[in-house]
């Protein structure tokens, strides 16, 4: 009962949207494993924003790492990574061998951009393009970034993707930094009106862990100079 309300107990069930699952779920994963070892997961993945949004309203979810903005002022966020955004091309592209492009380069170029009207990484595109004096040329859709990644390999088109997607290598596409194409954010985020110990104390947890590059599963306040984490003292009700 103690390890309950202190928010060391329990199921916890986290979302995830596009590629955060193969970038950020590992070190997620450990850094609870190792922190809060008696907390199980029911992963959730590929859910965009709004969807995760209206789920954590239901209480069918307890955190989703989403990109901001969130609908609505009752979805409380944390920032954990801003991602820059990188370009996507065949291997066979004739941008394919330059380590570094502009936006400007992409202006003739047939975009693959997500299904979803709601994409945030959609959002953050079309702006980086008309910043460069340009509005992209959808040509084809994908509901996630695995498929769109595999468009990009039959040659349909180029994309602009987290740099998150690098955790996702594909044979047959390419991916190459931008210069000018921006980011997106990666936050945590809850419903305002849940008072939940276990998603208090995993918030945090996990934020000083995943945004401080020095702090990792294995370290924080919780660990000796080892790394081993030292006993922690069972929270008691007054």
């Amino acid at each position: 009962m103690r390890q309950i309300a202190g928010g060391r107990l329990g199921l916890l069930r986290i979302g995830f949207t596009g590629t955060a699952a193969f970038s950020h779920l590992p070190r997620i994963a450990r850094t609870l494993q190792r922190r809060l070892p008696e907390v199980a997961l029911d992963v959730n993945a590929d859910l965009l924003t709004p969807g995760q949004c209206d789920l954590l309203r239901s209480g069918d979810l307890d955190i989703g790492a989403l990109r901001p903005p969130a609908r609505g002022a009752d979805i409380e966020l944390r920032v954990i990574d801003t991602e820059p955004l990188i370009l996507a091309v065949p291997a066979d592209h004739r941008l394919a061998a330059e380590p570094v492009v502009s936006m400007g380069d992409l202006r003739a170029e047939s975009f693959i951009g997500y299904a979803s009207k709601d994409s945030v990484v959609n959002d953050a595109v079309t702006r980086s393009c008309e910043n460069a004096g340009f509005t992209p040329q959808r040509e084809h859709q994908a509901a996630g970034t695995a498929v769109l990644l595999s468009l990009v390999a039959g040659g349909l088109g180029v994309a602009v993707v987290p740099t998150s997607a690098r955790a996702l290598p594909l044979a047959g596409v390419v991916l190459r930094d931008l210069t000018d194409a921006g980011s997106v954010e990666l936050a945590l985020a809850w419903h305002a009106g849940n008072d939940s110990p276990l998603v208090r104390s995993v918030v945090d947890v996990l934020e000083p862990a995943l945004t401080d590059p020095d702090t990792g599963p294995d370290q924080g306040p919780d660990a000796d100079r080892t790394g081993d984490p030292t006993p922690s003292t069972p929270e008691v009700s007054p």
